[in-house]
């Protein structure tokens, strides 16, 4: 570690991996499967995990592999491209390599019917054959490109979908392949519904709202119940003003007690592959879903107090060492922000992804922020806005923030012309991504101005 800075992010990092080690030893211990059935909501972003539970050093080694953001590419000048692939075999070392290759994974995506049948297709349209070097060329190129609308990978191998839709939906895995083995780290599938607004409970219990999603299937051997995530950290620091939120969300699963054998044979022996599935998702049973997919999610919101992180004052290190006498002596004096030859170098501050965006009144938009496992805020034209302004503002939940820290517009007006919005990191209240809209007239009422215009003007010729 250079600095306290990088102390406290590897304790930040470290705290996390402990919270999620946690819940995996509760998966295996139950002998849960690990695939997952998502319910995405259609026009925000989604993001699939490769690799679950990463240590900080585990972090650190996807990153050095994989890199296709701005962190990577502002390292990089723009001849490096043709040359990275050679740079990269004459400088590792072979037992590095190897090391490389236990990264070496791809993502792929199948239709709804086409997983069964082993129909994959690479998702991020890269060749399985190439080495992580040609790869991460490809990736790049990519990335040059702009195009904001096509799937792209995060700095942890993360799939990212910039804009869910009804044609994002399907089976989703990603695999290493080895040989004539095929290993699998992580596997979903993938709904994608419209926007279904959902109760929104402020300091306050959410007890009748998690018993409202207790059901009993008997005949189906199936049981619904409420499963929360855990309560994301304070999103604001140094004010009382601060909230920290959980989302609760309706499931279905395998009622108690029932062994995997007597459902086998059954119509819901799909149930075997998953630990649990939505109540919205489309592998709920047909005779269930008129009493489970009307349900709707729960954001629960709490106010909380956290202090800022101090800020550091970076100063020179002394280097010590003992001379022919055994004193210890200064050998080397480093000025703030210099780092010695064998010393890792810190990140470089991730670039703000800033968006313009033109839109049309009654538009919908749902604004996507990074870093949802830290309290992270939202705030319009630079002013901190929460739940609690939001329900008083718009009580018909025209804007919101649901349980993934993304800003729910369900429609714009004229009056939202201009307004910015950006997300913010709650502990040190640095800024990840804005948002600037645009509003324009809306095409009905584009078409309603002209024909009273021509309406005008018709009447004019006859007078």
């Amino acid at each position: 570690m250079n600095n306290d800075d990088d102390m406290e992010e590897y304790n930040r990092k470290l705290n996390i991996y402990y919270r999620c080690m946690k819940g995996r030893e509760k998966y295996i211990k139950q002998k849960l499967t690990p695939i997952q059935a998502i319910v995405a909501l259609r026009d925000a972003e989604l993001e699939l995990e490769c690799f679950r539970c990463l240590s900080p050093e585990e972090q650190t080694e996807v990153e050095e592999i994989w890199k296709p953001n701005e962190s990577f590419i502002g390292k990089k000048i723009r001849q490096i491209i043709d040359k990275v692939k050679e740079f990269i075999l004459s400088q590792v070392k072979h037992e590095i390599r190897q090391k490389m290759n236990e990264w070496n994974y791809n993502w792929e995506r199948a239709g709804f019917n086409e997983g069964t049948d082993g129909l994959w297709k690479s998702v991020v349209d890269i060749d399985p054959s190439l080495s992580i070097a040609e790869k991460t060329i490809s990736l790049i190129k990519k990335f040059m490109k702009r195009e904001k609308s096509q799937p792209k990978l995060g700095d942890h191998f993360e799939l990212i979908l910039p804009r869910a839709s009804r044609k994002d939906m399907g089976w989703y895995r990603c695999v290493r392949r080895t040989n004539n083995a095929i290993h699998v780290a992580n596997m979903y599938y993938v709904d994608v519904v419209t926007n279904s607004t959902p109760e929104i409970v402020i300091n306050d219990s959410a007890d009748a709202h998690i018993q409202a999603m207790q059901h009993e299937f008997a005949n189906y051997k199936l049981r619904s119940s409420a499963i929360a995530t855990p309560w994301s950290e304070c999103n604001n620091c140094n004010t009382s003003k601060g909230e920290k939120r959980r989302k609760i969300v309706c499931h279905l699963a395998i009622a108690p007690d029932v062994p995997y054998n007597i459902i086998s044979n059954s119509s819901i022996s799909y149930m075997q592959l998953f630990s649990h599935i939505p109540c919205r998702s489309s592998l709920v049973p047909i005779q269930l879903r008129s009493i489970l997919w009307p349900i709707r999610d729960v954001v629960h919101v709490e106010s909380c107090y956290a202090p800022c992180a101090k800020a550091k004052i970076q100063q020179t290190r002394l280097i010590m060492d003992k001379n022919e006498y055994g004193r210890n002596i200064i050998i080397d004096e480093i000025p703030p922000g210099e780092y010695r030859m064998n010393e890792r170098l810190p990140p470089l501050r991730k670039a703000v992804k800033r968006e313009a965006i033109q839109a049309l009144e009654n538009d919908p938009y749902i604004l996507s922020c990074p870093y949802k496992e830290y309290g992270i805020f939202w705030a319009l034209n630079e002013t901190y806005i929460s739940s609690s302004s939001l329900a008083e503002q718009y009580p018909d939940k025209r804007i919101y923030i649901d349980g993934d820290n993304r800003l729910v517009i369900n429609y714009l007006k004229m009056e939202d012309d201009e307004s910015f919005y950006s997300c913010h990191r709650g502990y040190d209240g640095d800024v990840l991504r804005t948002f600037s809209f645009i509003v324009n007239k809306g095409k009905q009422r584009q078409e309603i101005v002209e024909y009273i215009n021509f309406g005008i003007r018709f009447a004019f010729y006859f007078i």
